[in-house]
């Protein structure tokens, strides 16, 4: 192994753990719906926000998703070029 490939490496076992860490911290669409069922007391404010929050961190999972995608083809790439 090469120095790069190491590098590479490193870089998407971090991207791996940093999109684990994206994916179980959102909420399931399980509870938002029974909230609405239920009758939760949130206020108007309160509801959006936690909605945009919801949303950013959709949009940061799937960014994720699509580095550590990107990454493995470019490893791929790079240890194919290598050898």
């Amino acid at each position: 192994m090469t120095t790069v490939e190491i590098v590479l490496g490193v870089i998407l076992c971090l991207l791996a753990v940093v999109l684990i860490v994206c994916v179980l911290l959102q909420s399931g669409k399980e509870k938002s719906l029974s909230g609405t069922i239920a009758g939760a007391g949130e206020s108007f404010f309160s509801k959006s926000k936690g909605k945009t929050k919801e949303k950013m961190l959709s949009r940061i999972t799937t960014l994720m998703a699509v580095v550590f995608v990107v990454m493995v083809v470019v490893l791929y790439i790079v240890s194919s070029v290598i050898r």
